[in-house]
């Protein structure tokens, strides 16, 4: 529902924009937010905003749409960002032709197209249409996004508000990180196809000799290329801006029997942030937390509550949280305890870099 795009939609707005309606909704809370916060006993010039995966997409395309500037003082990402992965921003013609064959599908290829004939469709009609095919996602429309998630921030054109990022060591470890290397064989196929002339370097770079390593080296990939790498080039990209940015990467396992199989999964910080141990629905968490844990969430708790007042997550009986400089590359990590650490996977990422910038160019 949030980002169908389609011409006929385009043709009748007055922006010739369609989908982005998810961020457009974002956009109206935030304004809601603005004329109301004195109501609560807020403050409408220190609203941070804060999101985990899909949540941190979002807040990376708050940052970078021009119709959220001055809605919001500082923002929180964790684990997903949209300069090169599955969160980007796509071209609007991309878009429109998935809306165009989801369309299709939901009247028939006998009906011809209308707004009256979409608009008629109940939502159980809508959700019907099988999810493979649907294209929604975030589309460079000209008005919602100028231009992609990354050309925005290259150009310092994003919202010059502090940042507090990261992401976990062990994202893909039940998000179906291993399809597609079932085997060996499997992997090194799989890598060609998605790969191509950058296989060789791939397979260097997360190298399999058996079928458990390539379905572990595929997971790390995974990994790489979804998270870590998108949340190093987040913090690397404010430097156009003149606010800072702090880097975290989480790598904290809590015991559990099945810890070596998930280790520092996606989703994993979530309890130490809001200092709520064992009350999540998830079957991956409500680990066997012990005293370690605890004090690791009050730790990140106050990181989070210092920086949602004052853009600084800094504080007294804190360890230092440097901010983010690309040349020193240091990140907080959480693990069993709270150190910086320099350059965390960098030559995996410094892979990832090389892939992304090779599929720019063949977009431009």
């Amino acid at each position: 529902f949030g980002y169908l795009a389609h011409p006929l939609l385009s043709a009748e707005s007055e922006h010739g924009a369609s989908g982005n309606y998810g961020t457009l909704d974002q956009v109206a809370a935030l304004q809601w937010v603005q004329r109301n916060i004195d109501a609560f006993g807020g403050d409408p010039d220190r609203v941070a905003i804060f999101g985990e995966s899909a949540g941190s997409w979002s807040v990376n395309h708050m940052m970078a749409t021009p119709l959220a500037r001055g809605l919001f003082h500082a923002a929180i990402g964790q684990s997903g960002g949209g300069f090169g992965s599955i969160g980007r921003a796509h071209s609007k013609a991309e878009i429109e032709m998935g809306g165009e064959k989801f369309v299709e599908f939901l009247l028939g290829s006998e009906t011809e197209p209308s707004l009256e004939a979409m608009r008629s469709a109940s939502a159980e009609e809508v959700q019907a249409v099988a999810p493979s095919l649907v294209r929604s996602s975030a589309n460079v429309d000209g008005w919602v996004f100028p231009d992609t998630i990354y050309n925005i921030f290259t150009a310092g054109d994003q919202h010059d508000v502090p940042v507090l990022i990261g992401s976990n060591a062990d994202e893909s470890s039940w998000l179906g990180g291993a399809q597609g290397a079932e085997t060996v064989a499997e992997y090194r196929e799989t890598v060609g196809i998605e790969y191509g002339e950058f296989t060789d370097e791939f397979l260097a770079t997360y190298p399999a000799d058996n079928d458990a390593e390539a379905q572990q080296r595929r997971k790390d990939s995974s990994t790489d290329a979804i998270f870590g790498w998108e949340m190093r080039a987040w913090a690397r990209m404010m430097k156009t801006v003149s606010s800072p940015a702090y880097l975290y990467f989480f790598s904290r396992v809590p015991h559990a029997a099945d810890a070596e199989r998930y280790g520092a999964y996606h989703t994993a910080e979530i309890p130490y942030v809001f200092d709520n141990f064992g009350v999540s629905a998830s079957p991956h968490a409500n680990r066997d937390y012990d005293d370690t844990d605890r004090a690791l969430s009050d730790a990140l708790a106050s990181y989070w509550v210092n920086f949602a007042a004052s853009g600084n997550p800094n504080g007294e009986g804190l360890p230092v949280w440097p901010v983010y400089d690309p040349v020193g590359d240091m990140a907080l990590e959480i693990a069993d305890t709270i150190r910086v650490s320099r350059g965390v996977r960098k030559e995996r990422l410094d892979f990832f870099d090389r892939f992304y910038e090779s599929e720019r160019r063949q977009v431009n």
